[in-house]
């Protein structure tokens, strides 16, 4: 990479896919842990999909409040002992099929985790044990969701067309409608977020209550607590973050 010409560049190291499965069957040793120090010119890149919320039979109901807080604590420590940041660069759900009912508290908690390691419900009683906030990129953004017409693996006889195609998997966050105009397939609550791009310090905390909906149902999984009634009175029942630094 120097050599290329990108010595000012990080390298995004992704490590074992399964590394942090949440099924034990499926998880395989990884997650870089011996490589050592990896320093600033590395990122920690992982995926994170809640295999036993897609596999319809291991995880019953929805996910809750605090759902990811482990697992993605794990992401923040295994960066941190490499000595680097770290990056999420896949997490999604399916929006069709079987599980797809599970796609608005799934996601809405995989969110919740990358801005904090605290679930709702102890975030004010403790919030500098919340940890850096970590950077994600829902899987996926394909405004040809629905449109396409790929061959599986090569294969004539399996021409894709619905969902993402590749993978026959369908968890985009974004079609085309028939004018040609993107639509989000997901609660704008849930995708326009709020999140600190930069602080003037070192940040202590964040969080972000998007208010995000599960059909008719609003999902508030970080109420501002009743010792605090002015700043309860003052977000009301509307979105809000809190960034301490």
């Amino acid at each position: 990479m120097d050599a290329a010409g990108w010595q000012d560049k990080p390298a995004f190291v992704e490590a074992n896919l399964f590394w942090n499965s949440d099924i034990d069957s499926q998880k395989q040793e990884g997650g870089l842990l011996d490589a050592g120090t990896l320093g600033p010119r590395y990122a920690f890149n992982t995926h994170f999909y809640d295999q036993k919320a897609i596999s319809g039979i291991l995880m019953w109901g929805n996910a809750a409040d605090g759902q990811y807080a482990t697992d993605f604590g794990k992401v923040r420590d295994r960066a941190s002992a490499a000595g680097t940041t770290a990056i999420v660069s896949e997490f999604g759900h399916p929006l069709s099929g079987t599980v797809s009912g599970k796609a608005p508290t799934v996601d809405k908690a995989m969110y919740q985790a990358l801005d904090s390691r605290l679930p709702g419900a102890t975030w004010w009683t403790k919030p500098a044990s919340s940890g850096p906030v970590l950077s994600g990129n829902q899987w996926q953004w394909d405004i040809y969701s629905g449109r396409h017409h790929e061959l599986m693996n090569g294969n004539a006889s399996k021409v894709l067309t619905s969902g993402d195609a590749w993978n026959d998997e369908d968890l985009s966050a974004v079609r085309l409608d028939d004018s040609g105009t993107a639509v989000l397939r997901q609660d704008a609550r849930l995708l326009d977020r709020l999140y600190p791009s930069a602080t003037s310090g070192s940040t202590v905390a964040f969080t972000y209550e998007d208010r995000s909906r599960d059909g008719s149902t609003t999902l508030t999984w970080n109420p501002v607590p009743s010792s605090l009634p002015h700043v309860s009175q003052l977000v009301g029942s509307g979105q809000y973050g809190l960034l301490l630094w």
